[in-house]
């Protein structure tokens, strides 16, 4: 999480949302599965984002009622407790509750700003959220 946003919570609630900045050796075995999962050759990681991002469907609007738990319950994904998170391609990520992102979500997300990619544990699906506030998709292959 970027050094504005975490800034910004701190002031605005006295405190942080619990997350865990994900090491980077964690990180890149996290890349490799979703290059297997979405069968993407070995490329950069923003370059990876956008593959996977030519291949998902808009499934909602990020609107007020934003809520990700429902989100995924409306689109026929299992419900998780947590998901990774990154606003730059991976370069950093964040494993953050699912209760507390629905929480914070609009300050996570600054609309007219913001990319974010979220991903499960398991890597079987990503959720774009984008700055346009167009929410996106896409399911693995394998």
């Amino acid at each position: 999480m970027d050094r504005l946003k975490v800034e910004n919570i701190k002031s605005d609630y006295g405190f942080l949302p619990e997350y865990r900045v994900i090491e980077s050796s964690e990180a890149e075995k996290i890349v490799c599965k979703l290059r297997e999962k979405y069968c993407i050759e070995e490329t950069e990681n923003m370059r990876l984002l956008a593959e996977i991002l030519k291949n998902s469907v808009s499934v909602s609007r990020a609107d007020d009622d934003f809520n990700l738990e429902i989100l995924l319950e409306n689109i026929g994904i299992e419900s998780v407790k947590e998901i990774l998170i990154t606003w730059d391609g991976f370069k950093e990520i964040d494993k953050i509750r699912v209760k507390e992102f629905n929480y914070y979500f609009f300050d996570l997300w600054y609309e007219g700003i913001d990319n974010i990619a979220a991903v499960d544990i398991s890597c079987s699906w990503i959720l774009f959220i984008l700055r346009n506030g167009d929410v996106r998709v896409s399911r693995c292959i394998k």
